[in-house]
């Protein structure tokens, strides 16, 4: 398996993520999760959650997101404080009716099954993010990106809360290789 390469390669283009991205993120993942501390430190950092912007650089998210983790899990670990991050990403953007909905499908079909129609190379709303969803063998995938962060736990979290949502708690994640492409290897429990 090659490594995920990036939509835009030219030096000049900034790696961004659109507003999909940081709204799903931030205004639906950690809505009502925030204090005022935490809102206004990210607005210092230029995010505001009432006007938010049509594009953000990756440095920016990044930066976002770490505010988003010390805010909310102070005084732990970096990683695992972005892991725990990633875990209320999920669990708060499930709150929706239409996400709620989505879910109940999925758990119908089942995890293997779901996870198995997310086979194949997938962009995300970036510019520069691209995903690659391998069948590794029964149960078994793989998940590589590009995302080159600082503390890809955040990417564990995230895989570990939405297995669960789909029925499949237990499900082992490993981040097998940090950036600049980072892999995690997901086990699906025995049934």
């Amino acid at each position: 398996m090659g490594a995920v390469s990036m939509l835009d390669t030219s030096a000049a283009a900034a790696r961004t993520f659109d507003a999909k991205l940081v709204e799903a993120l931030f205004a639906r993942g950690l809505d009502g999760q925030l204090s005022k501390r935490a809102r206004r430190r990210l607005e210092d950092a230029g995010l505001d959650l009432q006007r938010l912007p049509a594009r953000a650089s990756r440095e920016q998210v990044l930066a976002w997101l770490a505010i988003a983790a010390e805010e909310l899990e102070p005084g732990i670990d970096p990683a695992l404080a972005h892991r725990r991050l990633g875990e209320r990403l999920v669990r708060g953007f499930t709150g929706g009716w239409r996400t709620r909905a989505m879910l109940a499908a999925a758990r119908a079909a089942g995890a293997e099954r779901t996870l198995g129609r997310l086979v194949g190379r997938h962009n995300a709303p970036s510019n520069f993010l691209a995903l690659e969803f391998t069948r590794e063998g029964p149960g078994a995938y793989a998940l590589e990106l590009n995302l080159e962060a600082p503390h890809p736990e955040l990417l564990v979290g995230l895989v570990e809360a939405a297995l669960a949502e789909l029925g499949a708690a237990g499900a082992e994640v490993h981040l097998a290789a940090r950036g600049p492409q980072e892999r995690l290897e997901i086990r699906l429990p025995k049934r």
